[in-house]
């Protein structure tokens, strides 16, 4: 996701105006949420900078100066400036993070910094990516109609540009024009289904409204387009708070058992043994199995086939028992129960994926968009 400041960031974060000429310090840093507020992020980095120098430990201020520094950069033509700049992000960002701040934004944040280019490319088109470049400045400076024409421009070179698109919307989201900024979000929802951002911005619209009901299945969507990044599920957790829910994966504990010692857990009438056939069933896959299922991949890797299938020969092997009631291992039933519902291959992906089970991901999104929403809305959010 290209770095985008002022909305993502700043959602929420902010209350209350300033005062034109604020002669106190707790004055100056209203002076910059609204400035931050406005868009006017180069007017915020002297003010931020002062405040700096008259307290370096204050981490509000080092945070928001690091997020200034990269919407700068963001916004800068010239190489050297632009790697100066991030760099300069990347140490505030790490400063408020070693002074004690643990705010979301910061974590994110520090997420984008962590990836070798944060500024990510907009376009390999130069013309392309001179009119977004273009568009950003406007934005920046609070000039929307140019913002606006900038973003026509690069769409007109490339009608398939999705960030051209979800940009317009967010212009149309700062003028509070719902209908428009909708519109665009969902245009760039049909350019690219499985990007989150669009999900996540026409979401927030509708908390700006006080639509949560509706914010809900955009917000579940945008975890769903991805869900192994931290936004989605940042999101999602102010949209839990707000309307009395709580974040919660399905628990199941698989107990380990090393490939090469696969002796029998304890059969306490629990059933629990069962769990045997789990580590049989994956222990065939290194050594033979992958290799004839996954002919294109040369190297060993954990996948979903293995294992769904390494659950469902233990599910296999638990009907073959008679287990007392009330006496079944708590995994073990909610494992059958999730099974029943459908949703053991959304379990794994969602609440038990590893590096090697996510790459299966994008191939499962494409056919189970709907089981994947329905596993977020029926067992990850719960009321409280």
């Amino acid at each position: 996701m290209p770095f985008r400041s002022v909305h993502g960031l700043l959602l929420f974060a902010f209350c209350g105006l300033a005062q034109d000429t604020p002669p106190t310090y707790a004055e100056q840093k209203q002076q910059v949420t609204a400035l931050l507020q406005g868009a006017q992020t180069v007017k915020a980095i002297p003010v931020l900078e002062k405040l700096e120098a008259e307290n370096p430990k204050d981490t509000w201020v080092a945070e928001w100066l690091a997020h200034c520094y990269l919407t700068r950069a963001q916004n800068e033509s010239d190489a050297d400036t632009r790697a100066q700049l991030t760099a300069h992000a990347r140490d505030e960002a790490n400063r408020a993070k070693l002074l004690g701040r643990n705010t979301e934004s910061l974590n994110n944040l520090l997420e984008i910094l962590s990836k070798k280019d944060p500024l990510v490319q907009h376009s390999e088109n130069p013309a392309i990516a001179e009119w977004l470049r273009k568009g950003e400045v406007a934005f920046a400076a609070g000039d929307h109609k140019g913002a606006l024409e900038a973003y026509a421009k690069a769409l007109e070179l490339d009608p398939k540009l999705y960030n051209a698109a979800v940009f317009s919307g967010d212009v149309y989201f700062r003028e509070h024009d719902w209908d428009h900024a909708a519109e665009w979000f969902q245009r760039a929802i049909a350019i690219n289904p499985d990007a989150d951002t669009a999900y996540r911005y026409w979401a927030d619209g509708m908390m700006e409204q006080k639509k949560l009901g509706e914010a809900k299945p955009l917000f579940i969507d945008a975890v769903v387009a991805q869900p192994y990044t931290k936004p989605p599920w940042i999101e999602l957790h102010k949209w839990a708070k707000l309307s009395n829910f709580k974040i919660e994966h399905p628990r199941i504990q698989i107990p380990q058992v090393k490939t090469g010692d696969l002796k029998m857990v304890d059969d306490d009438g629990s059933g629990r043994c069962v769990w045997t056939t789990y580590s049989t069933t994956r222990a065939a896959w290194p050594a033979s199995v992958f290799a004839r299922r996954f002919r294109n991949e040369k190297q060993y890797r954990h996948t979903l086939a293995e294992e769904a299938e390494s659950l469902r020969a233990t599910l296999h092997a638990l009907n073959e028992k008679k287990i007392e009631p009330g006496r079944l291992d708590p995994s073990l039933a909610e494992l059958a129960r999730l099974e029943k519902a459908g949703f053991l291959e959304a379990w794994i992906l969602l609440s038990h994926p590893d590096q090697g089970i996510a790459q299966d991901y994008p191939v499962y999104r494409k056919d189970h968009r709907a089981e994947l929403r329905h596993y977020i809305n029926d067992e990850i959010l719960k009321p409280l």
